[in-house]
Order: C-alpha cells, then sequence, then structure tokens
C-alpha cells in the first residue's frame, strides 16, 4: 500500500471493466485523509480500451469522486468527456446510511 504524503493524501490506479466492453485505466487516483475524498481521473484517450462490443461515442476523459458527508453517507459524482470534449458532469448518487 502506498504511504501517505506529506499534503495528506496518498496516491494509486485503478482499473475498472465493464460489461459494454470498456476497460478504464485511472493512473491518477488521490485520497486525502482529511476530507474523506477519493477522487480517480482518466484524462485521455489513452486512458481508455473499447472492445470490439462497443458502440456509441468514443469515452476520452473521465472523473469519479467519492465522499462521505458529515452523516456518513457515501456520495458519487461523475464527470464525462466523451469525443475529445470537455469534462461534463454526468450522475450523482448518494448511498444513505
Amino acid at each position: 500500500m502506498p504511504a501517505k504524503r506529506d499534503d495528506g493524501t496518498m496516491k494509486g490506479e485503478l482499473m475498472l471493466s465493464h460489461p459494454f466492453s470498456l476497460n478504464e485505466l485511472y493512473s491518477n487516483v488521490s485520497f486525502d485523509f482529511e476530507k474523506n475524498v477519493l477522487t480517480c481521473l482518466a484524462d485521455g484517450p489513452e486512458c481508455f480500451q473499447r472492445g470490439m462490443g462497443a458502440k456509441g461515442k468514443a469515452t476520452t476523459g473521465v472523473k469519479r469522486v467519492y465522499s462521505l458527508t458529515d452523516s456518513g453517507n457515501l456520495q458519487y459524482d461523475m464527470y464525462l468527456a466523451v469525443d475529445g470534449g470537455e469534462l461534463v458532469h454526468h450522475l450523482h448518487a448518494e448511498l444513505v446510511k
């Protein structure tokens, strides 16, 4: 496990595989211990692998942010870029404790 850095964060990597024929590699992952926030950023087309069954627009960027609220709920926000565009807010969810 990586060591906690002086700025209060821990760095890592994340790989996600989806059943709709897409793999995502997040080489920019950090956890902020003070804020209880996990941020995962895949910010280029080299971070995505499309299978032969993939349909629709090409994913070219994703940012995922997981955080704990003061009441202990888990919040999730996802930002998505397609076909070389900018990251835009795509979805929000909250898991109530």
